[in-house]
């Protein structure tokens, strides 16, 4: 593809043109910049019949660049883009594969057809940050889809898989194997079907699915989802606007309301977050090409509530775990609790019971420390009780092969004492894990003085099939979740001490944005 962004071919009279922009097709200047002058090309060729828009790499354009937010508003090349992609007089196939979020699914909501693979996953992450889709998807999804699924798309940024994605219209086609390839192959029936450009910007919102109960319930969740916050109350005004007004002025009012968010305290702090937590990967004092060891089995010694919880951390990322406790009664019961946890999963429909069957699948309990012989990461589970965790750690330096990561998932004990039990020292690490752990994003990696480097990139490398979010910190009484709660906790009793209730202590810091108060 030489040093361009993109390509342009012309086969059997559809012209391809394919965006490779590593790592993940983000659309970011410099792509619109080459999808303008692939399109410039495109308009000059002659015998095109059709168009396809794909991707080279690991997926389709997974969003657009947030970098830009803090910078001048980008809508309107975003809108030129769109607008010359869905008036094309030739029609237009979007080669969907990966994960496409927000500004990344949005152009194909420009295009005319949309084809996507199996595993392609879609959705608007926009609310998160405290914006909404500005890209169109506040007035192009609910053409296509109708308003109840938009908003539901839209309000909870939960991401829809392929199948769902072709169930509610999102998408045209599922293929199997190569998308870009079957994409042309679909543009080229749709031409012999007599098939031309279905443009949204037509399209008139379904008025069924645009009651007045469906956006007051939408309202609702919105205020229910995110307590002081505005973004998704936002993103529903947007999309009623959908209903009222043609394309054209939807999207100035779409771009007005967006530009506004981007302004909100709310989205300045959530934007913060996002590129706090990416930056939480990098850690900048060991070498840079230093690799993780492969993590295939993991062991957990206590099968109790930290413990089960950590386990089906493992299973749900397709890791076998085996998990040790003292006796079969305490091994029994920790099990039990853990697979009610997926049991209820499965009564709340976030889980099948098949899914339930294969993650138990792959949980194993012994009595036995030369069980974890295998395990490539040991996490040590058992209460706060410096004696009793060096003599786990003694007993696992025994069992454990060469090069496993020796974790303790304690909250405040000194790692490095606890490392003292063993003749590894440069293999011990603190894991914490946070109540209930298979919820909690946060997964704070203690390093001791002697954590090597390998150590501390596998254990932060973990954290990713993991779906935590790492921070590494070295060694202080209670590291940095719990040291930082202990004096919002004092002070809370302190205020109780002095006169103020419980609850007028909590309503301020929920008003705030803290969920649980103090």
């Amino acid at each position: 593809m030489s040093n361009k962004i993109y390509d342009v071919k012309l086969q059997d009279g559809v012209a391809v043109v394919t965006v490779d922009a590593p790592p993940v097709n983000t659309i970011t200047a410099a792509v619109r910049s080459g999808l303008e002058a692939a399109l410039d090309e495109v308009e000059k060729l002659s015998g095109v019949k059709a168009i396809v828009l794909a991707c080279k790499g690991s997926t389709f354009f997974s969003g657009a660049d947030i970098g830009e937010f803090s910078g001048p508003p980008k809508e309107a090349e975003y809108r030129h883009l769109f607008a010359r992609l869905e008036n094309q007089n030739v029609p237009v196939v979007a080669a969907l594969f990966g994960t496409s979020l927000g500004g990344g699914y949005e152009i194909t909501l420009a295009c005319h057809y949309r084809i996507a693979n199996s595993r392609t996953r879609i959705g608007f992450p926009e609310v998160n940050l405290g914006i909404i889709p500005g890209a169109g998807g506040t007035q192009r999804l609910p053409r296509l889809i109708g308003a109840e699924k938009a908003l539901d798309m839209i309000i909870s940024t939960k991401m829809v898989d392929a199948k769902t994605a072709l169930e509610y219209g999102a998408i045209d086609k599922i293929a199997d194997g190569d998308v870009n390839a079957a994409a042309v192959e679909y543009a080229k029936e749709l031409v012999a079907a007599g098939k031309g450009p279905r443009r949204t910007s037509e399209m008139k919102v379904a008025p069924e699915t645009a009651t007045p109960e469906i956006f007051a319930a939408a309202e609702a969740t919105a205020k229910k989802l995110y307590p002081n916050r505005i973004a998704a109350q936002t993103a529903v005004k947007s999309i009623r606007t959908a209903t009222e007004k043609p394309l054209n002025e939807g999207l100035l009012v779409e771009e007005k309301l967006g530009n506004e968010s981007k302004l909100t305290p709310e989205s300045k702090g959530a934007i913060h977050v996002f590129f706090a937590e990416r930056a939480t990967r990098k850690v900048t004092d060991i070498p840079a090409d230093t690799k993780p060891r492969v993590i295939a089995k993991a062991g957990i010694v206590g099968a109790g509530t930290m413990g089960g919880g950590i386990a089906i951390c493992f299973a749900n990322a397709g890791i076998p775990v085996t998990v040790l406790d003292t006796s079969d009664e305490a091994l029994k019961r920790g099990l039990s609790v853990l697979e009610g946890t997926y049991d209820s999963m499965v009564k709340r429909g976030r889980l099948s019971p098949e899914d339930k069957a294969k993650r138990m699948g792959l949980i194993k309990g012994t009595t036995n420390y030369a069980d974890l012989s295998e395990a490539d990461v040991i996490i040590e589970a058992v209460f706060e009780n410096m004696e009793l965790k060096q003599k786990i750690f003694a007993e696992l330096d025994k069992v454990a092969k060469p090069g496993c990561v020796l974790a303790t998932n304690t909250s405040t004990l000194d790692v490095e004492k606890i490392g003292e039990a063993t003749k590894r020292p440069q293999d011990v690490i603190g894991l914490h894990f946070f109540s209930p752990a298979n919820v909690m994003p946060l997964l704070e990696i203690v390093r001791t003085p002697h954590s090597s480097a390998e150590t501390i990139r596998t254990s932060v490398e973990l954290a990713k099939p993991l779906k935590k979010t790492p921070v590494l910190v070295k060694i202080c009484y209670g590291f940095v979740g719990n040291r930082m709660m202990e004096p919002y906790g004092r002070e809370a009793e302190r205020m109780v001490m002095e006169g103020a209730t419980p609850r007028e202590v909590d309503t301020p810091m929920e008003k705030w944005g803290m969920a649980m108060g103090l």
